[in-house]
C-alpha cells in the first residue's frame, strides 16, 4: 500500500498523462516561522519572552485538495482538486466545504484512496460534467 506523498505523485504522473493539456501539482496548506524571523526572535524565546511580531505565516488554501489545477475539456480548463486518503481517514469540515464550493461552481473534487480509484473518480467527474453540458467547446 503506497503512502499519501507515493500516492499523490502517481497521480499527478497519471492524470498528466491521460490529460495531457492539463496542469495537476502538490499543494501544501500549513503554517510555519520563516527562518529569518525565527532566528531574530530567538535570544527573546530563549528569556522566555515571545515576541508579539513572532507568529507563523500561512499558505496554501485551507480545504483544497492535496492536488489541485485544471483539467482540459473541449477547449476549457476545469478546476480540479484531488484530496487524498489514506486508509480510514475521513474529511474534515473545510474540505467539505472547498468540495462543495468547487462543485457549485463547475468544477471538479475527488476523493483517491489508491491510483485507480482516483482515476475512475476522475474520469466519472469529468463525464457528468460533460453529460450536463457545462463543459462546451468555445
Amino acid at each position: 500500500m503506497d503512502n499519501a506523498t507515493t500516492l499523490q505523485n502517481k497521480l499527478i504522473l497519471e492524470i498528466q498523462k491521460k490529460y495531457p493539456l492539463s496542469r495537476v501539482f502538490r499543494q501544501n496548506v500549513g503554517s510555519a516561522y520563516p527562518l529569518q524571523t525565527f532566528k531574530r526572535a530567538l535570544a527573546f524565546i530563549v528569556e522566555g519572552v515571545t515576541p508579539p511580531w513572532f507568529r507563523p505565516v500561512q499558505y496554501g488554501v485551507v480545504g483544497s485538495g492535496d492536488i489541485g489545477g485544471w483539467i482540459h475539456i473541449n477547449g476549457v480548463a476545469v478546476a480540479c482538486h484531488v484530496e487524498v486518503k489514506i486508509d480510514k481517514d475521513e474529511q474534515r469540515e473545510a474540505q467539505e466545504k472547498f468540495e462543495a464550493t468547487i462543485k457549485r461552481c463547475g468544477g471538479i473534487y475527488v476523493i483517491a484512496r489508491d491510483l485507480d480509484g482516483g482515476m475512475a473518480a476522475l474520469a466519472n467527474a469529468i463525464a457528468e460534467l460533460k453529460r450536463r453540458a457545462i463543459v462546451v467547446k468555445p
